[in-house]
């Protein structure tokens, strides 16, 4: 190709019209070198309009420090405007008119300077498609030398100020341009949306469909207007996140080594140096456990090492919003689970994080409880899920609130989340039970197996939830029997009553053994997409055990000496 000059040029360009990557990569890789190893993501966000595609409506939510900005405002534009007499030669209608907004005129401004630095200083663009600097170039009024409109445009404000002559825009380009205070103000959000939706929408020439939009954003509120996008006909939503499953930004099987971790990086009595080094190291020892199973957006430029720093630095829910686009009002939250009561299991018993430790006699039995999922259309929106939930008696704790933990403390060991048929969740709880009477051997618990009884009016519900028992039960030769606990109050109101056993440590999680999916959902309620997690432990608190089993010992062996007196 070095041997052809002119064939060179042609190749080159004619291959950056179709492929924008490949345009990227041969013209403009001094301004992009950061990405130059383009992700997948990368890749579609290039592609999402092509070259001959009008009508597109395309909303973009991507994590902070993943290069959208450079896409979008940049490296897009530059094509576009690069190619116009390609369109116009493959008898396509050709760019004239983009429109760059910004959250405020400024920033819109500053993006149209870059991409006049980039004509005018790239060699090989101005080799290959001439000189595309108009002139004269203004911060608000700009023409490139082959006739292509830049305006740029402040969100809020008229576009008909940035119409170019009686053409309207063929391109509209908007990063960012959502305010996370304005978000937080519902008449404010709503004056953004309708905005954006009338006239900033019919700006462009929407009788030809000549006009493409792209709108690229992290979501900072759940009724933000990316957000809102999502719903409406006509626009295609990419979605990305830093930590691909986003149930994974709390490590399924190895958060008890973050935690650790967490120790060392939070160690103010070290200055900054010493304290990242020192959390550093730890990470580097045990870098398998701590990222095994965890798949990452862009690992090279995010690791997952960042996002668990940005954790500790700015707080899960900022991460959840700017990383994840995931923007929970963390204010709705109910729980507390950051300083929840947790608990280890060791050769003497329960180690709780207030440093107490419950000796294997005090504890009393636990409650495997399953909340089924719903019916048939249920597996798409709602988990099944099976709970362990460990009961130490306390003294006094004859009367039983059922709405309250009193006269006992609860222990959520174990838990399974899924979407599956009925029997597999029948199966896990039951292996989830047996699982727990092993772990728990030492104490001699008395155990109760519990199944949520949901409406059933012709019974149909309930007897493929027995047939289903006994067929794992014969399985598994699992001893137990079922009982069924029907629920009669709204579901967020009883999930509700754990509040207070959360937030005075009555109720402890297990540091290593719950899945991501079950913090999350405690983590968000109400607010999460799912609350199955919660209703479970719930259930399980309404089915709890009052006596220790040094008491069942201490009652069997008084009756074993009432026999043997009788005897004599």
């Amino acid at each position: 190709m070095g041997e052809n000059p002119e064939m060179a040029r042609s190749l080159r360009a004619h291959a950056g019209y179709l492929f924008p990557e490949l345009f990227i990569w041969f013209y403009i890789r001094d301004i992009s070198y950061r990405i130059l190893e383009f992700q997948d993501f990368h890749i579609q966000i290039l592609n999402a309009i092509k070259p001959g595609d009008y009508g597109k409506q395309i909303n973009v939510q991507a994590p902070r420090g993943t290069g959208k900005t450079t896409i979008v405002n940049r490296l897009i534009p530059i094509w576009r405007i690069c190619y116009k007499d390609f369109d116009l030669a493959m008898d396509r209608p050709p760019e004239e008119f983009i429109l760059i907004v910004g959250r405020n005129e400024r920033m819109a401004r500053q993006r149209i300077t870059e991409i006049r630095q980039v004509l005018e200083r790239n060699p090989l663009i101005r080799q290959d498609f001439g000189d595309l600097v108009g002139d004269p170039w203004s911060k608000t009024e700009t023409d490139t030398g082959n006739g292509v409109g830049l305006r740029p445009l402040g969100r809020g404000a008229s576009p008909r100020g940035a119409l170019l002559g009686d053409v309207r825009p063929t391109l509209k380009l908007c990063d960012d341009i959502e305010d996370p205070k304005r978000c937080l103000n519902p008449e404010l959000r709503e004056e953004d949306r309708d905005w954006f939706m009338t006239d900033f929408m019919y700006a462009g020439d929407l009788g030809s469909k000549h006009s493409n939009t792209m709108i690229v954003d992290t979501v900072k509120h759940p009724e933000s207007l990316s957000e809102h996008l999502r719903t409406v006909p006509g626009w295609e939503t990419l979605r990305y996140e830093a930590v691909r499953d986003p149930k994974d930004v709390y490590h399924p099987s190895a958060e008890y080594l973050w935690k650790e971790w967490e120790r060392f990086y939070s160690d103010t009595t070290l200055d900054d140096l010493d304290r990242e080094s020192n959390a550093d190291a730890f990470f580097n020892e045990h870098e398998k456990e701590m990222t095994a199973g965890v798949s990452m957006l862009w690992e090279k430029e995010l690791p997952y090492l960042r996002v668990r720093k940005e954790v500790v630095e700015r707080g899960y829910h900022s991460v959840m919003r700017e990383l994840q686009n995931d923007a929970r009002d963390p204010s709705m939250a109910l729980f507390n689970m950051d300083e929840a009561m947790t608990f280890s299991v060791t050769d003497e018993g329960f180690r709780r994080g207030d440093g107490r430790v419950v000796p294997w006699h005090d504890i009393g039995g636990f409650t495997t409880y399953l909340d089924t999922m719903g019916g048939r259309d249920a597996v798409a929106n709602s988990y099944a899920c099976a709970v362990v939930v460990v009961w130490e008696p306390l003294l006094g704790g004859g009367s039983m609130n059922p709405d309250s933990l009193s006269g006992v403390n609860g222990y959520v060991m174990l838990a399974w989340l899924e979407r599956a048929p009925l029997t597999v969740q029948m199966e896990n709880a039951i292996l989830l039970s047996q699982r727990a009477e092993a772990m728990l051997a030492p104490a001699v618990p008395k155990t109760n197996f519990v199944c949520e009884q949901r409406p059933d009016k012709d019974g149909t519900i309930k007897m493929s939830t027995d047939h289903a028992f006994r067929v794992m039960k014969e399985r598994h030769r699992f001893q137990g029997a079922v009982t069924y606990h029907e629920q009669h109050q709204n579901k967020e109101d009883r999930i509700e009553t754990l509040e207070p056993a959360i937030a005075n440590g009555w109720l402890a999680f297990n540091e290593r053994e719950l899945p991501p999916e079950f913090w999350k959902q405690f983590r968000q309620f109400p607010s999460a997409d799912h609350n199955d997690a919660p209703d479970a432990v719930q259930g399980a608190c309404r089915s709890r055990i009052m006596t220790t089993a040094q008491q069942r010992i201490d009652r069997a062996a008084t009756r074993k000496q009432r026999k043997n007196v009788v005897r004599v």
